[in-house]
């Protein structure tokens, strides 16, 4: 396979339409908006294709099954990727070929394969659910440059984006901090495309089944739609915690989609 990056990437996005699971963050490498690039069977007329998000170990396959031979070239080229990140050393490869998650496993058994839901957001529901509740002594805001200070917010947002500074012009997210102004919990946008603000929440294990994940979302949900765009999740398929606040968010599954991981 070989190597395409920057405006060569949008020759890609129809090929990414025809299956729509899973598209804001895909999308937003093909049109720029992160750092990334792909690998394809023919540059000038792709029908396989790679798609690569440069730090956050992200991978998504665009085409049909591949032939033994494709396959084989497919694995390698999934198998030979490093997040520039140093901190991340693992992939999620989604819509990956059986017969490539099969050569994946030979390389890393304990490789894992599952589904990944995908939903979208119905604010009727979202109108109709409970109000969220700010835990006593806590303070629910938007991050900005200055929470920035906090290691983790900053790793975690430029695993996605490629500077904080790129993150606040283009998206933005909503932070808990407790009683001493430290980090409770966030919510905040890992892609900005195709009018979609796609969601991550992160909340402190010590500060969990407070309802702070759900305070945290639902103010980004409400901005979501003030900035005119809409909210969008994915989660693993065994991750009923994240389903059961999901739906309680308003979110309604739209499909499922296969994803193959492992760290190296």
């Amino acid at each position: 396979m070989l190597k395409i990056i920057g405006n060569d990437l949008k020759k890609l996005i129809p090929m990414l339409r025809e299956d729509p699971l899973d598209y804001p963050l895909a999308l937003g490498i093909l049109e720029g908006k992160f750092t990334g690039y792909a690998f394809v069977n023919n540059p000038k007329t792709p029908d396989k294709a790679i798609i690569f998000h440069s730090h956050a170990g992200f991978m998504h396959y665009l085409g049909s099954e591949p032939n033994s031979a494709e396959a084989e070239d497919i694995g390698k080229t999934a198998l030979s990727y490093r997040s520039d990140r140093t901190y991340c050393n693992w992939v999620e490869f989604a819509h990956c070929p059986d017969s490539v998650t099969n050569l994946i496993r030979e390389k890393y058994p304990k490789a894992e394969s599952y589904l990944r839901i995908s939903l979208n957001h119905d604010y009727e529901i979202f109108a109709k659910g409970p109000k969220p509740i700010v835990p006593t002594g806590c303070s629910l805001r938007f991050l900005d440059k200055a929470l920035f200070n906090i290691e983790f917010l900053r790793s975690e947002t430029e695993m996605f984006w490629d500077s904080t500074n790129i993150f606040l012009e283009k998206a933005f997210g909503t932070v808990m901090l407790d009683s001493n102004d430290k980090f409770a919990g966030d919510c905040g946008a890992v892609s900005a495309s195709g009018g979609f603000y796609e969601i991550n929440i992160e909340v402190k294990e010590s500060k969990r089944r407070m309802g702070i994940g759900y305070a945290v979302a639902h103010r980004f949900i409400q901005e979501c739609y003030n900035r005119e765009a809409h909210p969008h999740w994915d989660c693993n398929e065994h991750n009923i915690p994240s389903q059961k606040i999901a739906a309680k968010l308003g979110f309604v599954e739209v499909g499922r989609y296969p994803l193959v991981s492992w760290t190296y």
